[in-house]
Order: C-alpha cells, then sequence, then structure tokens
C-alpha cells in the first residue's frame, strides 16, 4: 500500500486491498509512511503520519477505524 494521504483514506485503502477474503493470494501485505523531512518541498507527505500502534492495528483512528490485518512490511520514506 502506497499513496499519501489523510489516516482514514489510507487505512481503507489498506483494509480494502488486503482483504484475505478478497484477495486470498497476496502473501505479504505492507504500508509505506511519508514523514516530512527538510529536503521534501513539494508537501508530499502524511498529515500526520500513522503511529506504530495504529499502523499495527493496535489503536484506533479519531474516526474509530482500526488496521484489520498487520503489515508484514513497513516501509518509512
Amino acid at each position: 500500500m502506497d499513496g499519501l494521504g489523510e489516516k482514514e483514506v489510507k487505512v481503507t485503502k489498506y483494509n480494502k486491498i488486503t482483504d484475505s477474503k478478497v484477495y486470498p493470494f497476496i502473501r505479504f501485505r505492507g504500508i509505506k509512511i511519508f514523514f516530512s523531512n527538510k529536503w521534501e518541498k513539494a508537501g508530499h507527505y502524511d498529515k500526520p503520519p500513522m503511529t506504530l500502534e495504529e499502523i499495527f492495528g493496535l489503536k484506533k483512528l479519531p474516526s474509530g477505524m482500526r488496521m484489520q490485518t498487520k503489515s508484514n512490511v513497513i516501509i518509512i520514506a
């Protein structure tokens, strides 16, 4: 799962794409989190980025959504 966006958008897309009932052939699941940095000038980062607790589904987002399937891979960019 890659892309910039709000937490709720990322979690919604991630949950749809990693649903094992819909896509039983997916072996590894991953998500990419974009942090701000001093070299990135176009604003291409998550605002705000998800916490590790949110990424692993241990903590619900303020909207009540939660990651349904744990990621096998987390890419921090």
